[in-house]
This record gives structure tokens, sequence and C-alpha cells, in this order.
């Protein structure tokens, strides 16, 4: 419990400051919509901060950051590019990376 006061005392909120979403895509079109339009507005609803899409089928990942009840598009990122995530600013990682290390775990 000390350990999440001070998390607190540092930031406003724990779920404020790392609060994300990563959706991956369903490959049959039905669930593609789902997961490209709908859950968007869901977790617009429930005031998710950052959200990615992930699509293995593109191998491409959108990152997408919550600004004024609104999604904006922050970058769709593939291949060697960074990707850029206005939470996690240290992040280095490569939209390829992430697809390879799924692709390991299959």
């Amino acid at each position: 419990m000390k350990t999440m006061i001070q998390v607190k005392s540092r930031f406003q909120s724990f779920e404020e400051y790392l609060s994300y979403e990563v959706e991956v895509v369903s490959p049959k079109k039905l669930q593609r919509n789902r997961d490209y339009i709908a859950k968007r507005s869901q977790y617009r609803g429930c005031g998710i901060p950052e959200y990615w899409i992930v699509d293995p089928n593109t191998q491409t990942i959108l990152v997408l950051k919550l600004k004024d009840n609104n999604y904006i598009e922050v970058g769709n990122f593939s291949g060697q590019n960074r990707l850029i995530s206005p939470q996690l600013e240290k992040l280095n990682l490569t939209a390829a990376r992430i697809f390879d290390l799924a692709d390991e775990e299959i």
C-alpha cells in the first residue's frame, strides 16, 4: 500500500498515467470492422487515453490518442518504423520487431 500512495502522490492517478488498450485485429471482415470502428467508440466511452490497433494482416500498428473525447492518429507504423507512444515515451520497438516476436511465439 505504501508504494501505491507514493505513485498517487507523484501522478494524479495510476490509471490515468498508464492506461492504454492494445487490440489485435481479427481476420474476418465483420470482426475487422468491429475492431476498427465499434471498439474505438467503446474505448472512447471508457476514456482510454491511448489505443493501439495491431493488424497482423497488414503488418501495421495504428496508435491513437484520446483528445477532446475523440481519437487522433499518432501514427500508423509498419516495417522498421519506430513506434511512438504518448504514454510510453522511452519505448524503443519497431513494428517489424513486434510482429517478429509474435511469430516466434507461434
